[in-house]
């Protein structure tokens, strides 16, 4: 389509087609899940000198979950249990809130299901996690957010989140 468009040389999609390659998602591959986390894991205590592991209840949650954002949720997802773990085991507890309820057949609830307000609560939860990593302090935090900071702090307080991944200042 993008060769007739004319957005996309025909001569170079014949050298980039050589040989496809078909990945199936990984719901389809559950096998390749926890060879996937373990990588991940000793990637980033490599990278952050840390020592954390996973315990087999967790390993088998995630084992269990159907990651539809594929391969790149799965590395955020266990890079945010890794960050916001408490000590050297990453239980279910630092699982994300959308992966903690099993239902009934199985599977567990991932950001797809849900009212509105649900998964904007979501969103906002992790928009909140993931500047506090990255400004590593409350007050910045709060500025980056334009938030003040007891608003931060009732937020935090109402999606669980543990205040040991920010310093205080």
């Amino acid at each position: 389509t993008m060769i007739k468009e004319g957005h996309f040389r025909e001569d170079l999609y014949y050298r980039l087609n050589v040989v496809p390659i078909s990945i199936p998602p990984l719901r389809k591959r559950k096998d390749d899940i926890l060879p996937l986390v373990i990588n991940v894991l000793e990637k980033f205590n490599k990278q952050k000198k840390l020592k954390k592991n996973f315990l087999p209840e967790t390993l088998d949650r995630l084992r269990k979950y159907d990651f539809p954002g594929n391969v790149r949720e799965l590395v955020n997802i266990v890079e945010r249990m890794i960050i916001l773990s408490d000590g050297d085991q990453i239980v279910v507890e630092d699982l994300p809130e959308s992966m903690k309820e099993e239902q009934g057949n199985g599977r567990y609830l991932n950001v797809l299901h849900g009212s509105l307000k649900e998964k904007l609560a979501d969103v906002e939860a992790l928009i909140i996690q993931e500047t506090l990593i990255k400004c590593r302090s409350i007050s910045e935090t709060s500025r980056e957010l334009n938030l003040h900071p007891t608003s931060l702090w009732r937020k935090m307080i109402k999606y669980g989140i543990k205040k040991n991944i920010a310093k205080m200042q």
